[in-house]
């Protein structure tokens, strides 16, 4: 039996998967790509936070960042930037794109590893935020990426949810706005379910309990059975 393990944590932000998802690299001794990939990619993009690119017109950030720093391409995307634009208008399809490919080249690069964010996090995020972006390309693309991962724990926040204070996540810091996000992705996930059905599957587990010691039990569990022998909910 292959026991190779590519596992992948879904949910937004607050649901703890950060947290889960370092606890399970450390106990299985695997490499771990985690969220803060986010905010290094807003970073070499010029913005000190992931949020900021949802207030910047893409226009500006394209002409300029040709001849200028990032840093300085950003503050003259945002400087541009007005009340009432449109949000498709703004630099966040550039940014999840780019967000997509980093972790993309990340994963191939590793035979095993864990990460807490799956390409369904990622165009969630595209999809409550720039829709107009997301084509059936990178539907096919993300549907293809997931079909390498050997366990996909998902982490509702109706189980968990605590923001702690995180100035990273921006203003939206009510659960509201998280749950608009986590409905795209459990769409996502459930037609993903139906996608080219043939195939092994990886294993699927959500997690019901809200208390850590248990949380960290079930990702245990969950990773000692392989691709193909059971779903759990």
């Amino acid at each position: 039996m292959d026991r190779t393990r590519r596992v992948a944590f879904l949910g937004t932000g607050g649901t703890g998967k950060t947290t889960l998802a370092k606890y399970l690299a450390a106990e299985r001794n695997l490499p771990f790509n985690d969220a803060a990939s986010v905010r290094q990619v807003a970073r070499d993009m010029g913005f000190s936070n992931p949020f900021d690119v949802d207030k910047a017109l893409h226009e500006v950030y394209m002409d300029a960042v040709v001849q200028a720093a990032p840093e300085e391409a950003a503050r003259l995307a945002m400087e541009a930037w007005k009340p009432g634009t449109r949000d498709d208008l703004s630099v966040r399809a550039l940014f999840q794109t780019q967000l997509m490919h980093e972790k993309a080249m990340w994963e191939a690069a590793h035979g095993e590893f864990v990460t807490d964010r799956t390409p369904f996090d990622v165009l969630g995020y595209s999809l409550a935020h720039c829709p107009r972006s997301v084509t059936e390309l990178q539907l096919s693309i993300a549907y293809t990426a997931m079909q390498r991962y050997t366990h996909v724990i998902v982490c509702p926040t109706c189980s968990y949810f605590n923001l702690d204070g995180d100035a990273n996540r921006g203003p939206l810091d009510d659960e509201s706005y998280f749950r608009k996000v986590e409905l795209f992705m459990l769409g996502l996930l459930a037609e993903w379910e139906q996608f080219d059905p043939v195939r092994p599957r990886p294993v699927v587990r959500w997690l019901r309990d809200s208390t850590l010691d248990s949380r960290k039990r079930v990702v245990l569990d969950t990773t000692r059975v392989y691709r193909g022998r059971r779903r759990g909910r």
